[in-house]
């Protein structure tokens, strides 16, 4: 669209019908004898077509506005906007490779174009390559804006109007508004609060001036976004709080934003683990109108939906996690982290599962250890064929975090998950083969947690395979601790190998010290329970059952 046609005038201003009404009016008055002209006039409908219908199937408009970029085209300019339009769709529907190949080799070719297009051109691969996370190439492209600002900061300004084919230039204020908030993202991927507080604070002072004409709400909504986050980095979450009202007071009427503002909410109550009011702003960001079908926003707001059910007490919202998460990969194909979580709701959906046994192994670390305490004595028994399906699949979202992973925290939790669906599929030796990989000190503040993890899946795997001696090795080695969950786990595990290696009077002097660490402790009275069993002390058993704690006739042992 050319800058001085009326149609080009209604689009900008975002009345799409009147702009659509005047294009059809054009091609019946006007006689486009040109392939370019044709070509040039379709894109125009197309596109505002799509923006008046609601932006909602953005495939399709990728796939006819495909069927218009012909290599054998003329038009440098035609091309390059054709391209820029097909790759701004690719990052709506989160395809940033795709949207990476098409807009960088025209980057590469900017001096041919006229300097609004390569502006607009330059801030959509700096979008890509932050979200992607490239910060060196996204710093060069940043380098190239602020060059771009300098020069015409130290330009006077054209009386002449410009070429008819000409996409308009940004005032050097509003490009330098851009060029801080991509300045502040990339601080934040960097881990320079300091920086991106200085930045984004100059951001804001430019955006407080009324006399600036290009101030918009949505760019006063994106300022307050981006500090919002910064006082989250900080843990000054009422601070956040009160700049998100904030973003909503400044524009209420775009329901982008009101999706944006909600998720963000959302995500700080969940910061501060008041995950039912978490739960709320999710859901109300999810209705809002056409935010399931953005492909951009709808599937990040499901994420964090899922990752919230996974904290519901007791595991008990594990499967819709997993389907949440699940509605979310195609749109956050490369992220690890994902991965991590998908394998993690898998686990936690095992652990539900096992933890209604009355006399199991292990408590997952995910479930709590208060359980109802059964009547009948049950031997292990597998999962159904939907569970072992979920494990299976598991262990393909465990396997692809550790693939996509280059942080070394991710890679050792992956490597533990998949230890752990391992050991409950009954592959033990894998099980043992992913342990024997796992680094502990690579994961920050959790030595002696993960440490512990560590031990007490090899025991079981070692007890599985009947290496009864190595298992007590294993357990034998683990330092004495104060805190009474991990004495329980301990002596836990080793009552376990001392009783499927024979040795009962040791498993039992185990189970007492795993009462003796905490005696409310309701799977330590299982362990108990299950050696006076073993033992056919019956009547021992029944007063455990009845009474909570040992016998006195245990205790005088």
């Amino acid at each position: 669209m050319t800058t001085q046609d009326p149609a080009a005038v209604a689009f900008e201003a975002a009345d799409y019908s009147t702009a659509l009404s005047l294009l059809l009016s054009e091609s019946r008055d006007r006689d486009m004898t040109s392939d370019s002209q044709r070509r040039r006039h379709r894109h125009n409908v197309i596109v505002t077509d799509y923006l008046l219908t609601g932006v909602n199937d953005a495939t399709s408009l990728l796939r006819s506005l495909e069927s218009l970029d012909l290599a054998s085209a003329d038009d440098v300019d035609e091309r390059v906007v054709l391209r820029y339009n097909r790759a701004v769709l690719h990052v709506r529907l989160c395809e940033f490779a795709h949207a990476r190949d098409l807009i960088a080799p025209v980057y590469a070719i900017r001096s041919q174009l006229d300097l609004g297009l390569t502006i607009k051109i330059a801030l959509l691969l700096l979008d890509v390559y932050v979200r992607t996370r490239n910060i060196e190439k996204a710093e060069s492209v940043l380098e190239d804006l602020t060059t771009i600002k300098t020069q015409l900061l130290s330009s006077p300004p054209s009386s002449s109007e410009p070429p008819v084919n000409c996409t308009p230039v940004p005032s050097p204020t509003e490009l330098a508004v851009w060029i801080h908030l991509y300045q502040t993202r990339i601080h934040f991927m960097s881990r320079n609060d300091r920086s991106a507080k200085k930045i984004v604070k100059s951001a804001l002072q430019i955006l407080n001036k009324d006399n600036e004409p290009f101030i918009s709400d949505f760019h006063k909504a994106s300022a307050l976004l981006v500090k919002a986050r910064l006082e989250c980095c900080n843990d000054k979450w009422i601070k956040a709080i009160k700049l998100l009202n904030n973003v909503q007071y400044s524009c209420p009427t775009n329901p982008q934003v009101t999706a944006v503002y909600l998720n963000n909410l959302g995500c700080v109550h969940f910061a501060m683990q008041r995950y039912s009011a978490a739960a709320f702003y999710f859901q109300r960001a999810l209705s809002v109108a056409g935010t399931v079908h953005d492909s951009s926003l709808g599937p990040q707001i499901r994420f964090n939906r899922g990752v919230q059910l996974m904290h519901v007490a007791g595991g008990a919202m594990a499967k819709d996690a997993v389907r949440e998460l699940s509605l979310s990969v195609s749109s956050i194909y490369g992220s690890a982290w994902l991965w991590l979580l998908l394998g993690a709701a898998t686990a936690q959906q095992y652990a539900v599962w096992r933890s209604a046994e009355p006399f199991i192994v292990r408590i997952p670390e995910t479930m709590s250890a208060q359980q109802v305490p059964r009547l009948q004595l049950m031997r292990s028994r597998h999962p159904p064929d939907a569970l072992l399906a979920d494990l299976m699949s598991g262990h393909t979202h465990y396997r692809n975090a550790l693939a996509l992973s280059k942080s070394p925290q991710i890679t050792q939790m992956a490597l533990l998950g998949l230890a752990y669906i391992c050991l409950a599929l009954h592959r033990f030796s894998e099980a043992l083969h992913w342990l024997d990989q796992v680094n502990v000190s690579a994961v920050d503040g959790a030595d002696r947690h993960v440490s512990l993890l560590v031990r007490l899946y090899r025991c079981e795997a070692l007890c599985a395979l009947a290496r009864f001696d190595d298992a007590l090795l294993c357990m034998s080695e683990v330092v004495p601790s104060d805190h009474a969950d991990e004495l329980v786990h301990v002596y836990g595990a080793l009552c376990t190998a001392y009783c499927l290696a024979g040795k009962f009077e040791q498993a039992l002097a185990c189970a007492l010290k795993a009462h003796d660490a905490s005696p409310s402790d309701v799977w330590a009275l299982r362990i108990l329970m299950y050696i006076l069993l073993r033992h056919r002390a019956h009547s021992e058993a029944l007063y455990v059952m009845y009474h909570r704690s040992p016998p006195p006739s245990l205790l005088r042992q």
